[in-house]
């Protein structure tokens, strides 16, 4: 298992590379300030070993993570629209992240997301879709 710091210099050099996506977004990240380390099964939400596995990690922006919060892949995916529509009407959002926030709407069409791809609970919640 890769520590966090290792993690994050891959991810910052992938941005170097100019091949680092935001996994919630599907937007390139080119800004490493604007870089967060993505559980894709929240650390809240599943067992404390796996969540800090190489595999339950991703790149994401910072603001997209934020808004995801401790949601899981398959309902960040069911209700991202509303999520980053919410943030532009009602969070006082920087000019850099409203500009983020606003992409990723605009690419949620296009974007597409498969989230029992990421989500190491595939297995136990696959009945539920």
């Amino acid at each position: 298992m890769k520590t966090y710091k290792k993690l994050r210099y891959q991810f910052k050099r992938d941005i170097r590379r100019g091949s680092c996506y935001c996994i919630l977004s599907g937007l390139p990240i080119y800004d490493p300030k604007q870089l967060s380390l993505e559980h894709a099964v929240p650390l809240s939400r599943g067992a404390y070993l796996e969540t800090r596995q190489d595999y339950n990690i991703f790149p994401a922006y910072k603001i997209i993570n934020n808004l995801k919060g401790n949601l899981l892949p398959c309902e960040w995916a069911a209700h991202r629209c509303d999520i980053l529509q919410n943030a532009l009407d009602r969070h006082k959002l920087t000019r850099d992240d409203k500009e983020i926030v606003e992409d990723a709407l605009n690419y949620v069409k296009v974007y597409n997301f498969q989230p029992c791809s990421i989500c190491f609970l595939y297995e136990k919640c696959k009945d539920s879709h």
